[in-house]
């Protein structure tokens, strides 16, 4: 499957740019890539989907390469690497 939005994202600041619909279609496309990635390999994105939302949400806002989030959790991490310039290699963390 293709993820037009996903597979050009060069920063998470281009979060800040989009509107809302194209942040739909974000979560739209990293939900598919996880999805995918669950049907080739075991793993576990319930978490990851649970604050999927939160996560473009919060890059939307705000800079982190100034502000600073801390996490529970690196199981709520995955949508964070893939708006992070890590589509490329996400099949491979």
């Amino acid at each position: 499957m293709e993820h037009p939005l996903l597979s050009k994202l060069q920063s998470p600041l281009e979060l800040h740019d989009m509107s809302v619909a194209e942040l739909n279609q974000a979560a739209t496309e990293i939900c598919d890539v996880m999805c995918e990635l669950l049907s080739e390999r075991s793993a576990h994105f319930a978490s990851n989907l649970g604050v999927l939302e939160l996560c473009l949400a919060l890059h939307s806002i705000f800079d982190f390469r100034q502000d600073r989030l801390n996490r529970d959790t690196g199981h709520q991490i995955n949508h964070h690497k893939l708006i992070t310039v890590r589509y490329q290699q996400f099949k491979s963390i």
